[in-house]
């Protein structure tokens, strides 16, 4: 009879262990690797994000120290401009005002003179049928009231003649 090597009871123990945790071990060096890429990842854009901050903050310091000053002062030097417009814009009332005056006038004399008119009262008074209408008197547009001219503004009260440009400065201009 052969005789079957004796096993201990603890080498069979220590045995078993050690192939279990060989079937238990976990090789970590993957989600290792993953984990360290995402890091990495996440540090690149933190990086970026920094960068991208310190040039904002560099844009907002060049805008206000060296540009808005810039802007204020333009502001500034249009304030002449600013005016000749509102002044412009007074000028455009009183043409638009003169404008209205002699359309009114000149509706009203049309209508005094017009043919139409002179041919109403011409048959109003013909007689029709017989009768006899007492005339009218027909007062003649011509002779009722003298034409007086509407007074309107002078140009030169608002806009300056090339020769008072080269006479004038700016700031003594009318417009």
């Amino acid at each position: 009879m052969a005789s079957s090597p004796t096993i201990s009871s603890s080498d069979v123990g220590l045995q078993t262990a050690e192939e279990y945790s060989k079937l238990l071990s976990i090789s970590s060096d993957v989600q290792l690797d993953a984990i360290d890429t995402s890091i990495e990842s996440v540090l690149t854009r933190l990086d970026e994000l920094y960068g991208m901050l310190d040039m904002i903050r560099t844009d907002n310091a060049l805008a206000t120290e060296q540009l808005l000053p810039l802007v204020q002062a333009k502001i500034h030097s249009l304030d002449p401009v600013f005016k000749q417009i509102d002044q412009l814009e007074a000028f455009v009332v009183i043409v638009k005002q003169n404008v209205a005056q002699f359309e009114a006038e000149v509706k009203k004399k049309e209508n005094d003179y017009s043919a139409l008119t002179s041919l109403k009262n011409a048959f109003s008074n013909f007689s029709f049928l017989g009768r006899k209408k007492k005339p009218t008197p027909s007062v003649s547009p011509r002779n009722s009231t003298p034409y007086e001219p509407i007074p309107i503004f002078s140009t030169s009260q608002y806009i300056a003649t090339k020769e008072q440009l080269n006479e004038v400065s700016d700031s003594e201009l009318p417009i």
